[in-house]
């Protein structure tokens, strides 16, 4: 069983329930780094990190979590039409950019354009797996756009979670990958090789929402997150705010 999915059965309602006012959130893999020390001294909550798809699916098949936080907005529209977001509650939160690491200690000093990816001496390329994890899905939209995906696509090798692509890379068990900027935190284990055009791919936008009829802790909490003050923090780690905010 994974992490996650034993995280996750942990959170499904049980006859001994939760404790009053704890307040469950399930928030993107790449948010961990940055909401563990947020969260660390915040009582109340208890949080599961994972791919978005996954953690959506989870939600609608009714893990209590009231609050969430996912890497693609069409993630959250699913869950509003399924009506299990409150209307009106899922809002942009965060944006990102989608760059290409190696932690192959030749490269670490080299730059590369997406299109020099085709002749690159790189057997295995970490992806997201597109079908549960946004980051996948955003590095297949940028090849397609520049005429590569199916001369790589060989080479691509799906992952569970952008932290999982993260650790097949800086363990050489792939030569490189596509992560978000703000996954970069250790500059000595990978580092960016290329930023990708964000002309190439959607928008990279984090959203927030709330469960249908969630508490009021929940609601305090939904707020706080976007707060000015944790907001600032989370932008002075790399994310960028959205567009038009």
């Amino acid at each position: 069983m994974t992490r996650l999915a034993a995280l996750l059965l942990a959170l499904v309602p049980c006859a001994c329930g939760r404790p009053e006012g704890e307040v469950i959130l399930l928030a993107a893999a790449s948010l961990e780094p940055h909401f563990a020390p947020l969260l660390a001294q915040r009582s109340g909550v208890r949080v599961a990190y994972g791919a978005s798809g996954a953690l959506a699916r989870q939600m609608e098949q009714g893990v209590p979590a009231e609050v969430v936080i996912l890497a693609d907005a069409r993630d959250g529209e699913h869950l509003v039409q399924q009506g299990v977001l409150e209307e009106g509650s899922l809002v942009p939160f965060l944006q990102n950019r989608l760059v290409l690491i190696s932690a192959r200690p030749e490269l670490r000093s080299r730059r590369l354009a997406l299109e020099d990816l085709a002749a690159a001496p790189f057997a295995r390329i970490a992806v997201g797996d597109p079908d549960l994890v946004p980051v996948g899905r955003y590095t297949l939209e940028a090849l397609e756009a520049k005429g590569l995906l199916e001369q790589l696509r060989p080479r691509l090798v799906p992952l569970q979670t952008v932290r999982a692509v993260w650790s097949a890379v800086t363990v050489l068990a792939c030569d490189a990958g596509f992560v978000y900027a703000t996954d970069v935190t250790e500059a000595e284990q990978a580092q960016i090789l290329c930023e990708v055009d964000p002309a190439l791919h959607r928008p990279i936008v984090f959203v927030i929402g709330l469960r249908r009829e969630a508490s009021p802790a929940a609601r305090a909490l939904y707020q706080e997150l976007r707060s000015p003050a944790v907001l600032a923090r989370l932008t002075g780690a790399g994310f960028l705010r959205p567009r038009g905010e």
